[in-house]
């Protein structure tokens, strides 16, 4: 099977190994971390291209091609140091020792471990904000459902969700929000707006709804960030919000109080609730581009049966 790190010389441009190690020992790790952290992301499509995309291409390409394979490099021996002290043989699992070297302790372990888990996802993270910058680059991930997953909300990329709330501009977590970022649709904007009005702001077919967009993509992140804040599939710092890992066992974070996490829900609820208002403001103002929206309004406003309270107070 071809992956994006084929030797060991390349794998060494990213990743200290020993002098004698053979790629054979790594490669079951590297396949396994391009399968689990590359492919999602990218799309099977983009990944087979850069596969067969040589190392010394230039342009967006190649450099995307280079952050990956240490993206690749650095995630397979974060799998590897689970075995690599662990030798396997007929007689059970040992630990190797000689006279010039002993075995990590648990806590070089669990350190080098973080280290190479961040330095794959940042990577990773670096890559995509390349491709982002870059679509029209690659078209292989811009046609997939790696990509499209987004487009059908109005926060599309990481780079959009960070610009409002600290994710430290990690593809990771922004891929972890998608269900809460879905049901923010469904929760507020549909029943606020209608579909229709939805479906115009989105398609970004005048100056006037490209507007609309950013006030939309603002009040977003602020009603997704104050779903998740008692989710607990999140951690949240004084510095922003994180995807929770139970990949390195026994790893502490600096989390906010629950006292602190119930004021952060609170206070993003009052700014999406403050956002949501001026986005049904700025569209009632121009309804001459959002019609479907003013004829919604009309309707509603002449039944009678028709009950105006609403979920924002708007």
């Amino acid at each position: 099977m071809s992956t994006l790190v084929k030797n060991i010389e390349t794998f060494r441009l990213h990743v200290t190994v020993n002098y004698n190690m053979e790629f054979e020992q790594l490669k079951p790790y590297v396949v396994k971390a391009e399968r689990k952290f590359i492919k999602p992301v990218i799309g099977n499509a983009q990944y087979e291209t850069l596969v067969g995309t040589s190392s010394s291409a230039s342009g967006t390409l190649g450099e995307v091609l280079i952050l990956l394979q240490e993206a690749s490099s650095n995630l397979a021996m974060f799998s590897y140091t689970f075995v690599g002290v662990v030798q396997v043989s007929d007689n059970g699992f040992h630990i190797s020792t000689n006279q010039n070297s002993t075995p990590a302790e648990w806590w070089q372990i669990r350190d080098l471990r973080r280290s190479l888990l961040n330095a794959g996802n940042e990577a990773i993270d670096e890559a995509l904000e390349i491709m982002e910058g870059n679509a029209a680059d690659f078209s292989d991930w811009t046609s997939s459902s790696a990509y499209t997953i987004f487009k059908e909300f109005f926060v599309r990329t990481t780079g959009q969700f960070d610009s409002d709330f600290n994710i430290e501009n990690s593809r990771r977590t922004f891929l972890k929000l998608r269900p809460f970022i879905k049901r923010t649709e469904r929760k507020y904007f549909e029943g606020l707006l209608g579909s229709e009005t939805v479906a115009k702001i989105k398609a970004e077919a005048t100056q006037v709804a490209k507007d609309a967009l950013a006030i939309a993509q603002s009040a977003q992140v602020a009603f997704t960030v104050a779903e998740v804040a008692n989710e607990g599939a999140f951690l949240f710092t004084p510095n922003g919000m994180f995807v929770a890992t139970v990949e390195i066992p026994g790893e502490k974070h600096q989390q906010l109080t629950e006292d602190k996490l119930y004021n952060l829900h609170r206070l993003k609820m009052e700014e999406a609730n403050a956002l949501a208002k001026d986005l049904v403001l700025f569209v009632s103002e121009n309804d001459d581009v959002f019609t479907e929206y003013a004829s919604r309004e009309a309707t509603q406003y002449n039944d009678p049966s028709h009950n105006t309270g609403s979920l924002l107070s708007v």
